[in-house]
Formats: structure tokens, C-alpha cells, sequence
């Protein structure tokens, strides 16, 4: 919901934020300067450059650092952010590929409306002023004929995507279906069966393990490799020797004041959001307004707006961030929304404000003119955190060369301050605590035998590497791959025996014996869902959407069934199934209608975007590969 909300970039001028979103959407493929930077990807002939991977990425990543302050280290850290703006990008360009393969292309008259949809471009008539269009996007260093193009690109894929939901047809009973996924309810007992619950007591006689290996040695056959020791300095080995005092902070804040200052007047907002969905029912909407009249009643008997947006706003990350907006700008905001929030002065909170979106309630907590900067005490956190990962990506190059330094100089690896991990690494697989596998892989086979490499980034680490040996592909001996043979001889072993065994258990309980005496003999710990939703149940769960799946079919004649995979095994019985109400499918039928149909489009612009990858040529450029 935020990012539909927010598009503030703090290096953007926001005035003409929306030209240039709309511009760096289509990634600058096309114009002199789509090779700046080196070749990123092609894609059936269309590069990507460097140099719009790297802002993309930026806006990306800057993006949620101001949404999410001192949590987005951890948030990013989940996501591999650099294949998905990538990705991102690549799809973009095989969508506008697709639609131009169909033959949609936009006409004269919808370029004119798409233009006209640029406040900044048109004059006090309404109609574009061409002289003051070139200008504006000269001035923020964007070729208008690639813009035009551009703009021409998203019309046909809009087109493309209109022409998918005009053709979708969702009858009543996927309808039915939709709503009982959502709707209904249960609640189930459950246990965890380790992958290993009877591996522990298998003894194998190495006669058998041989043989194993003999029937599947084509499983084992080793790629290229090598032998190899290495050392990885993380920024968990220098954080302790980092640290920013403010004063440090304001003086690097105040050397970089335009990263922190807008051309146009900002404003600093929270909100608490009621959301109205499209196709909302009046008496509903009434009933989501006076919910929302409550909640605004409490901040006006002033009650801490930071917690009533945490303990009530609909906007996924309030939780999170209190409802925080940070500063924006003009023209970033749903338009009723903005009007409201500028027209406020600081520290006043709103009436109950409808947008596109629902009822929002907002505060105002500081206001600053054009061309001044946020104020320190706003962005000292950031100006923190930036300068300790700076500081940091220093520190742990420092680290690295140092111990390279004795290494090199004959420094045994026991005194080396960081103790070298040996180990063998083959092409084309992880490497435990690596994160950039194929890259640590590729300087290690690159080495001479005995050679100790430079410092090698990955991430926010750097590793020291160390060829003892290079190995080439091969089929191995018996020895070599002895511990793999027999973990997964072990492995599969056990897994038909747990099946077995839990085959033998879902019969039991589904003719009366108790999930309770059952656990209590096999040592495992009985669990409760809880009544839940299908979307609510525990992340927790390994293979949670066969578990939910499972659960979900369960009924009063069959209450048990098993979910079973590399990770383990759940036993799951159920408790009760609540019922889903027919009349509250009839009253919700339409807005669900167009729903499924958008969710049942995007899958169709999927499809279309992989089927025209299969048919064109889509490569990522080896160089970029060892960045990811």
C-alpha cells in the first residue's frame, strides 16, 4: 500500500519525480547513453546498462531505508534485492517487447492524454506546452525523443493488460472456491517429525553403502573443483570497533546537505489508514468511517498518535513505523490526500480525509520550504547508520588485507587472527556462509596452486582465499565421496521408514487413538494451530503451503493426514472446521469478481513474459553474473 502511496526519492527533485518514475520504468533502453556503464543484460538485442541498473537499485533500496529506518537492514537482508530489481527490469522490457509482437501500439490521441497527465507539462489551458515539456526534461538530463518512446511503451502495455482482463471470465463456482480459500476456518493439532527421527539408529554395513554407490555413482560424479583454505572477515568481526558519535554525524550531514534537501516544499507526515476497497458497499463503508471517527476522536483527547497507528492503521508497515510518511513532495501523494496534508501546519492533525484508498487520518509533524534540507534531528539515524556502513565496508577491507599481509609474509594459519577454514568447493554449488558462491569460486580457480588471493568482496564481506589444489571434473572412488553416499543412503532410508511410520499413525487416529499417547511414544511435542485462516497459518511451518493444503481437506471422517519432505514431517489432525456463510459470498460476490480477475490477469502477464523469454534471448552479462 505505502509504495502505491509513496514514491519519494530524497535525490529526485520531487516535482518532477513522477516524469522521471515513469522514465526510469522503462530503464533508459533506449537513446545514446543505454550502454553507460557497461552491459548489464540484453534482452532480444535491447541492452540494459549499468548505469540504470545502479539508479534503479539505489531508489529501490533508498526507498525502504526511509520507510523502514533502523529495521530495513534486517528486511533487506531476507531479500535478494539486486536479482529482484533486475529481474524487475528484465520483465518490464520483455512486456513491452510482448506487446509490441502483438501488434499493440499506442495511437496519437492516447499519447496526447498520457502527456497530459503530467501537471508540469501543460499550460493554464490544459494543453501540453511542447517548449516547457522539452525543457523540463532536458533539465533533468532525459532525452524527450527516448521519453516519447517511452511513453509509448507503457501505453501498449496497459493496453496489454486491459485487453487480458477485458478477456478473463470467472464463473460462480471459482468464485465459491476463492471465497472458502479466504473464509474458511479450522484449527488442528500438530507434530514435527525431524528428517533425521530414524537416522540416528541406522547402522549401515559398508558392503551396502557400497553397492548403494555403485547403482547411483552418476548422482556423485564431482565437477571441477578445488582444494582450498580461505579466510572471511564479516562485518560482525569489526562492528565492535565502529562507532559514530553525533557530532561526527551532524558534520558528515552538513557536508551532504543536498542528499537531504528537495527543490520544492516538503512535508514531514504520519497517517493512520482505514482502507476502502473498490466495490465496497455503502453500509460497509459507513460502518469503516465511524471505526475511523473513533480512532480520531482519541487523538484529539490527545492520546499518542504513534501507538493509535500501530494498534489500528490498515497500512501494512505501521506496525513498523507508527504510520510514518517521512517528507514528500507535492505530486507524490494521492491528490486529496496531499491537499490535506499541505494545508495543515505542523503538529495539527486532519479531519477524516477520503482518498483512493480509504480514510486516511493524518499529522503533520514538520513542514520545510524549497531548497532547505530536512532537519538533522529528522534524518540523524540514517546519516548514522549510512556512515558505519561506510565506515564499515573500510574496516572489514582493512581486516582482510591485514591478514592477507601475514599470510602472504608467512604468517601461519593458527596465528593468523582469524583461523583459515579449509575446505572443497566444486562449480556450479553453494558454499556454506557464502554469499556469493559463484563468484568466490570463480578468483579461487583462477589462482595458482599455493597462491593466496587479493581481498575479495562479497556483500558487506571480504574473503581471502588460498588454492592448495585444483581438481578436475571426474568420476570419483568410493573414499572420495564416502560421507555424501552414506548421508543420503541414511537419508532416504529414513524418510521411507518415517512414511511408513506415519502412514500406519494417520490410520490409527482416524480409527479413534489419541494424537496425545501417539506423540508421548515417538518423543515429539504436540502442537495447536489455533482457528485460522488458510493465510494465517505459522510461517514457522516448514513447507507451509502442502501443510495448509493438508489441513485445509481434512474433515470429520478423515482428521489426520501427514505432509512429507526433505525438511522433515508434519502429523497434522483436526480439531474443527467452522463453516462459511453462502449469504456473505452473495453480498460480496461482485468485488470479489474483480479481484480474481486482476490476481487471474497477473498470472496471464506472467505466462506471457516467460513464454516470450523461451522464444527470445534474455542474457545477463557474465562480468554482472559475480556481482549478484
Amino acid at each position: 500500500m505505502l509504495d502505491l502511496m509513496r514514491k519519494h526519492r530524497r535525490w529526485i527533485s520531487p516535482v518532477f519525480f513522477i516524469i522521471i518514475v515513469s522514465f526510469v520504468a522503462y530503464y533508459g533502453l533506449s537513446g545514446k547513453d543505454s550502454a553507460g556503464g557497461g552491459v548489464v543484460a540484453e534482452v532480444n538485442g535491447k541492452i540494459i546498462s549499468y548505469d540504470t541498473y545502479r539508479q534503479q537499485l539505489a531508489q529501490t533500496e533508498n526507498y525502504f531505508r526511509s520507510q523502514l529506518k533502523d529495521k530495513a537492514d534486517e528486511f533487506l537482508a531476507r531479500m535478494d534485492l539486486k536479482k529482484m530489481v533486475l529481474n524487475n527490469i528484465i520483465n518490464k522490457e520483455v512486456m513491452d517487447q510482448a506487446a509490441a509482437d502483438m501488434g499493440i501500439k499506442a495511437s496519437d490521441s492516447e499519447l496526447v492524454e498520457k502527456l497530459k497527465s503530467y501537471e508540469v507539462f501543460r499550460d493554464s489551458s490544459g494543453n501540453i506546452d511542447k517548449n516547457q515539456m522539452i525543457a523540463i526534461l532536458k533539465r533533468n538530463r532525459i532525452d524527450p525523443k527516448s521519453f516519447i518512446e517511452d511513453q509509448k511503451k507503457e501505453i501498449a502495455s496497459e493496453k496489454l493488460k486491459r485487453m487480458v482482463e477485458d478477456s478473463t471470465v470467472v464463473s460462480d463456482t471459482e468464485l465459491w472456491e476463492e471465497y472458502v480459500k479466504e473464509n474458511e476456518k479450522a484449527e488442528a493439532q500438530y507434530c514435527y517429525y525431524p528428517p533425521d527421527f530414524y537416522m540416528a539408529s541406522q547402522t549401515v554395513p559398508e558392503n551396502e553403502l557400497k553397492k548403494y554407490f555403485q547403482d547411483n555413482v552418476s548422482k556423485y560424479k564431482l565437477p571441477d573443483g578445488a582444494d582450498i583454505e580461505y579466510v572471511l572477515v564479516t562485518p560482525k568481526d569489526i562492528n565492535s570497533k565502529i562507532s559514530v558519535t553525533e557530532q561526527q554525524a551532524r558534520e558528515y550531514y552538513n557536508s551532504h546537505l543536498s542528499d537531504y534537501s528537495s527543490e520544492d516544499e516538503q512535508v514531514k507526515a504520519r497517517h493512520i489508514l482505514f482502507i476502502v476497497k473498490p466495490g465496497t458497499k455503502p453500509d460497509e463503508e459507513e460502518m469503516i468511517k465511524r471505526r475511523a471517527q473513533k480512532v480520531l476522536d482519541e487523538t484529539r483527547k490527545g492520546k499518542d498518535f504513534i501507538a493509535l497507528a500501530q494498534l489500528h492503521s490498515e497500512e501494512p508497515l505501521a506496525t513498523a513505523t507508527g504510520g510514518d510518511l517521512g517528507f514528500f513532495g507535492k505530486g507524490e501523494m494521492d491528490p486529496e490526500f496531499e491537499k490535506a496534508a499541505f494545508s495543515l501546519a505542523e503538529g495539527e492533525i486532519s479531519g477524516l480525509v477520503k482518498s483512493s484508498f480509504g480514510y486516511h487520518i493524518i499529522k503533520v509533524e514538520k513542514k520545510i520550504k524549497p531548497g532547505e534540507a530536512e532537519p538533522f534531528e529528522y534524518v540523524k539515524d540514517e546519516v548514522m547508520d549510512r556512515m558505519k556502513r561506510e565506515k564499515g565496508k573500510d574496516e572489514v577491507l582493512a581486516k582482510a588485507s591485514e591478514i592477507r599481509k601475514d599470510w602472504v609474509g608467512g604468517k601461519s594459519e593458527s596465528s593468523l587472527e582469524i583461523r583459515p577454514v579449509r575446505t572443497k568447493i566444486y562449480q556450479d554449488e553453494d558454499i556454506e556462509g557464502i554469499e556469493n558462491a559463484k563468484k568466490f569460486y570463480t578468483t579461487a580457480y583462477a589462482l595458482k596452486d599455493g597462491e593466496i588471493s587479493e581481498p575479495l568482496r562479497l556483500g558487506a564481506s571480504c574473503a581471502v582465499i588460498k588454492l592448495i589444489k585444483k581438481e578436475n571434473a571426474h568420476d570419483p572412488k568410493f573414499e572420495e565421496v564416502r560421507g555424501r553416499v552414506e548421508k543420503r543412503y541414511k537419508s532416504e532410508r529414513g524418510m521411507a521408514s518415517l512414511d511408513s511410520h506415519l502412514k500406519e499413525i494417520v490410520s490409527r487416529i482416524n480409527k479413534g487413538e489419541s494424537v496425545n499417547d501417539i506423540a508421548s511414544a515417538d518423543k515429539v511435542t504436540v502442537e495447536t494451530t489455533g482457528m485460522v485462516l488458510r493465510s494465517d497459518v505459522s510461517s514457522d511451518i516448514r513447507n507451509r503451503s502442502a501443510f495448509t493444503a493438508t489441513m485445509f481437506v481434512l474433515n470429520s471422517t478423515k482428521r489426520a493426514g501427514y505432509v512429507i519432505d526433505k525438511n522433515g514431517a508434519y502429523l497434522i489432525v483436526l480439531n474443527n472446521k467452522l463453516p462459511v456463510s453462502r449469504s456473505d459470498f452473495e453480498s460480496r460476490k461482485s468485488s470479489m469478481r474483480a479481484s480474481v480477475i486482476q490476481n487471474q490477469t497477473e498470472m496471464i502477464l506472467n505466462r506471457i513474459v516467460e513464454n516470450f523469454k523461451k522464444k527470445g534471448s534474455v542474457t545477463v552479462s557474465k562480468e554482472f553474473e559475480q556481482l549478484l
